[in-house]
C-alpha cells in the first residue's frame, strides 16, 4: 500500500494503537525509562501483560498478548 491508497491513513492510525500497547499509565515503552514505575523501568501495560487472551479469532482461535520485547504491530507476535 502506498500512501497515496484510499484507507492508507486509517492503516497508519491503527498501526500507532498497536505499537502503543505495550505503554505504562505514564506513556513509557515496556523496559523504557519511566521515574514514575517502580524501579525506573517501565513496567508496561498492566491491563495487558504477555500472554493475556484479548479475544478470539474469525475461526474461534484465542487472540494472545505477546511476549515483552516482541513488536505489538507484527502480526506474528501474536499468538
Amino acid at each position: 500500500m502506498t500512501c497515496n491508497e484510499p484507507g492508507h491513513d486509517r492503516y497508519v492510525k491503527l498501526a500507532q494503537i498497536l505499537s502503543n500497547l505495550d505503554r505504562c499509565e505514564h506513556g513509557r515503552h515496556h523496559n523504557d525509562s519511566c521515574y514514575s514505575c517502580r524501579g525506573s523501568a517501565s513496567k508496561g501495560n498492566p491491563f495487558m501483560p504477555p500472554g493475556t487472551q484479548v479475544g478470539f479469532d474469525h475461526g474461534g482461535n484465542p487472540i494472545i498478548a505477546p511476549d515483552w520485547g516482541k513488536s505489538v504491530d507484527d502480526p506474528e507476535s501474536w499468538k
